[in-house]
């Protein structure tokens, strides 16, 4: 498969970098990435959505990958915009809006401003949120609330401060999210990889068991968080069957 066209749209000053993969006359896609990482996580997905005859495009967020630094400040509505900008500078027509991780959340966020969407993904995206309920014991929510606040420490460094970015996501409780999207939504949570810590795994297990309380279908794959490039074949027959007309 040739490499995908490179092209840049200015938004608001910030040169986002986007990447056509082209494709066929099925639905079309806006991908988006995990923090830290960068639109290259989805070629292998595109590559077999594209051949499905997906039309699929992806880009890197603002301070990622090839796109502008992100400034001073980094907002969840912005990016939704951002995403807006890219559709409309390829030509897409509502698209289907799948996310991995911050790009989950980001997809969840633009799901509760788009109501025209036609469906948005959330790939294994929760940020640093607890679910309101935990199935088990009572003390299991404090285990992992510990865990994650642990997490967060390790992310932020001896500084004591987050970045923009990182400010934005401990800001962001991804099930409120979930309960203001306005249109179609699936939540796809990752169930293996190695070295999984029993605080980890009931982490997962609560958010799964909170996104099917709020009435979201859930998929699961057997792969660590980096699914898109872990477990391309089983996250891009997720999303082809989900995208596909029935």
């Amino acid at each position: 498969m040739p490499e995908p066209a490179l092209s840049v749209v200015d938004v608001d000053g910030c040169e986002l970098a986007l990447f056509d993969h082209g494709g066929g006359p099925g639905p079309a896609l806006v991908l988006l990435h995990g923090g830290g990482r960068s639109a290259a996580d989805w070629r292998d997905v595109a590559r077999l959505l594209v051949a499905g005859g997906c039309r699929v495009v992806a880009f890197d967020l603002r301070g990622h990958g090839l796109s502008g630094a992100m400034g001073p400040r980094w907002s969840f509505d912005d990016a939704v915009a951002d995403v807006d900008a890219v559709a409309a500078a390829l030509g897409l027509w509502r698209p289907f809006v799948v996310g991995h991780s911050l790009g989950g959340l980001l997809a969840m966020r633009y799901g509760g401003r788009s109501p025209g969407c036609p469906g948005v993904m959330n790939v294994d995206g929760v940020g640093a949120a607890l679910p309101a309920t935990f199935p088990g014991p009572a003390g299991d929510r404090d285990r992992v609330r510990g865990f994650v606040d642990s997490v967060v420490a390790s992310a932020i460094g001896a500084g004591g401060e987050p970045d923009p970015l990182g400010a934005a996501v401990l800001d962001f409780d991804v099930f409120s999210a979930m309960r203001a999207v306005r249109c179609p939504c699936h939540f796809v949570a990752a169930t293996g990889g190695d070295q999984v810590s029993p605080e980890m795994a009931l982490w997962r297990n609560a958010v799964v068991h909170e996104v099917r309380r709020l009435g979201i279908p859930v998929s699961v794959v057997d792969s660590g968080h980096l699914m898109p490039t872990q477990a391309p074949d089983a996250l891009a027959s997720i999303i082809f069957d989900w995208v596909r007309p029935q």
